[in-house]
């Protein structure tokens, strides 16, 4: 910032501190508004420490570990860790089992509306059959022959069929 009116504003109003959530300035925050690099003298351990802190939040820790195992670099480092391969296999295991579960809960409804479908039709009431008034006597016996007489070799074919 060359204007000086700038840089007193600037000083004025510090950056929040992402760690504490204070607004403060610190060493990172002045070479940040300068625009100049900053080597971070942190160990591993503190680095490490940052992140979970960060990434206390479920759903933050699974994106970010999600996001970092798409590196094979750390893909390569965490599958030698025998703890961490263990619980990456049984959870994959556990999820298997889920879904296998929910297919069968799923199937076993699919097949209990089925059954459902299949026992309610036969339940249906129908119209009750009416007796066959002196008409509908003469007309269904004139059609069939009577069983004592026998079936007329004329009107009946070879197997039952009827010849025309």
């Amino acid at each position: 910032m060359s204007d000086p009116e700038q840089r007193f504003a600037a000083i004025e109003t510090p950056p929040k501190d992402e760690c504490t959530g204070l607004r403060r300035w610190t060493e990172a925050a002045v070479k940040q508004v300068a625009g100049r690099q900053f080597a971070d003298r942190a160990s591993v351990q503190q680095k490490i420490d940052r992140i979970h802190d960060l990434a206390r939040d479920e759903q933050v820790a699974a994106a970010v570990a999600t996001d970092l195992l798409r590196r094979p670099a750390v893909v390569a480092q965490v599958i030698t860790d025998d703890t961490a391969r263990h619980l990456v296999n049984r959870a994959q295991a556990d999820q298997a089992r889920q879904a296998a579960q929910a297919e069968r809960h799923q199937l076993a409804e699919r097949a209990a509306e089925r059954a459902r479908q299949h026992t309610d039709a036969p339940h249906q009431v129908a119209e009750p059959l009416q007796p066959a008034g002196p008409a509908d006597h003469v007309a269904s016996t004139s059609v069939l022959p009577h069983p004592s007489r026998g079936l007329d070799p004329a009107v009946v074919g070879p197997l039952g069929s009827t010849g025309t």
